[in-house]
């Protein structure tokens, strides 16, 4: 179930600005008489402690009867604030949906007395609530036996439609409340046309791909993964660069190196079967491995050098192939590794607009950076002991 913190900003007194969106909870007392029927007009008064420990000035009555008027609170949420008597934000609070949540944020971020203790509670992000749902209860529900495959591969299925489509608030509140498939079905029925469409269409694959793997199971070694995966009609409009002997080798290679990490790495049946039934990116989501479809790609990351014309970038970049495979290191550090020299490489697209004597100037700094952030890489691959 979602908690919701009665909220404030960080006083700017000189100390950095934290972050707006990490929830606080702030337990106040405030003692109030027994109302019975309790109305905006009694907000102001009620929440003013709660929202400004210093009592703020008469602005914040308004502001919270003006919010509470608007955006039209429950008789629920009106009967807390004014019968609890030590007054716990998150009890009361919760009790708002996601459009009144997020104006109430908006509203309160205007005072700026609050103190540091206080900090605007965060909006329900996508990719947060489908992981914490049970995606194998969206219909079309999944068997008991095959619910555990159907999380791994539904979830990143989902959470891809969380930047294709609109989940608006009231969605995700609705869905992260529903405490059995039956409300999970109301809230789903409820979803506009096009983000329903991406839901039912996201799922509809990940439940294609678990269908096509159960025949797979038994026999997906790590060489009928190699052959699914670099097949000859993958190759086809690949590298275009590479020819003849060249571009033999390098598939030859790209091959060996994949059928070594699925051995070293010890790829799951799981992994196995979903690349060779649909190699498809969901697949490297269903273990935490030591490379994944930015490795596997045509030819294989590594296999054919590439060079920045920087001894110390391209050492950087050799670095940064090693730790990316030594699964001691976490994946979010991995990843930002990767995509920081990814970044470079791409900017260095960018220097052969560079003058010769404007380029031959930068050199010295490029390479410096670069020796930087190889050691960096280096030092972390060390701690880890990779």
């Amino acid at each position: 179930m979602r908690r919701v913190a009665l909220v404030g900003l960080i006083a700017a007194c000189g100390s950095a600005a934290k972050p707006a969106n990490r929830p606080v909870v702030a337990v106040v007392k405030v003692k109030t008489p027994p109302r019975t029927e309790p109305n905006c007009e009694d907000m102001g008064p009620l929440l003013r402690r709660a929202f400004a420990p210093d009592g703020g000035d008469d602005s914040i009555l308004e502001t919270i009867t003006s919010e509470c008027r608007d955006q039209h609170w429950s008789a629920e949420v009106l009967a807390c604030v004014a019968d609890t008597p030590e007054l716990n934000a998150n009890d009361c609070m919760a009790k708002l949906n996601g459009e009144q949540t997020a104006s109430l944020n908006s509203v309160v971020a205007g005072f700026s007395s609050w103190g540091e203790d206080y900090e605007v509670a965060p909006e329900l992000q996508c990719a947060d609530v489908v992981q914490a749902t049970d995606v194998a209860e969206w219909e079309p529900a999944v068997p008991e036996t095959d619910r555990d495959l159907a999380r791994e591969l539904r979830r990143p299925a989902l959470a891809a439609t969380c930047t294709t489509a609109t989940w608006e608030q009231p969605m995700l509140d609705c869905i992260l409340a529903a405490s059995d498939p039956a409300k999970l079905h109301e809230c789903v029925e409820l979803m506009e046309p096009d983000l329903r469409t991406a839901v039912d269409g996201a799922i509809a694959g990940a439940d294609a791909a678990l269908k096509k793997m159960a025949p797979a199971m038994k026999a997906a070694s790590c060489d009928k993964v190699v052959a699914a995966h670099y097949a000859a009609a993958k190759w086809k409009g690949q590298a275009p660069t590479l020819v003849g002997g060249s571009r033999t080798k390098v598939i030859a290679t790209s091959k060996k190196l994949m059928r070594d990490a699925c051995t070293a790495e010890a790829w799951s049946v799981d992994v196995r079967a979903c690349i060779v039934a649909v190699d498809e990116p969901m697949c490297w989501k269903l273990a935490k491995l030591g490379s994944d479809e930015q490795t596997w790609t045509y030819p294989a990351e590594g296999t054919v050098p590439f060079s920045l014309g920087v001894a110390e970038c391209d050492d950087w970049g050799a670095e940064v192939g090693r730790l990316f495979r030594c699964q001691a290191v976490p994946e979010d550090l991995r990843q930002s590794m990767r995509s920081s020299f990814n970044s470079v490489k791409e900017s260095f697209k960018d220097m052969s607009r560079l003058t010769k004597e404007t380029l031959q100037q930068s050199l010295p700094a490029i390479a410096t950076s670069c020796r930087e952030a190889r050691d960096a890489v280096a030092q972390v691959a060390q701690k880890a002991g990779c």
